[in-house]
C-alpha cells in the first residue's frame, strides 16, 4: 500500500510504479491528474503527470470511436404519469 499523511511535498516519499493508462490528452495540456481507487478497500489516491512525462509516452493512434445503438423507450414505458 503507498499512502501519505501530508500534503507537503518535502516529506513525500517518491516511488516509482509503472502503471499503464491510455488517456486522450489535448496538445496544450501541462498536466494531467489521475485518481486511482483500490478495490479492496475503496481508498483513493492522486498522482500527477506532467507535460514532459506526456511528451516522453509514446504515441498511440487515436481510435476510431465506435457507435452504439440506443434503445428507445415507448411511452406506456415511461411509468406512471405524475401530474
Amino acid at each position: 500500500m503507498i499512502s501519505a499523511n501530508t500534503h507537503d511535498t518535502s516529506r513525500l516519499t517518491t516511488t516509482l510504479i509503472r502503471l499503464p493508462v491510455s488517456i486522450r490528452v489535448p496538445r496544450k495540456t501541462q498536466d494531467v491528474r489521475l485518481a486511482i481507487r483500490v478495490e479492496d478497500t475503496g481508498r483513493i489516491g492522486t498522482f500527477e503527470v506532467d507535460r514532459k512525462t506526456i511528451d516522453a509516452a509514446p504515441a498511440a493512434p487515436t481510435p476510431d470511436p465506435k457507435l452504439t445503438a440506443s434503445i428507445e423507450r415507448k411511452s406506456s414505458d415511461a411509468g406512471p404519469d405524475l401530474k
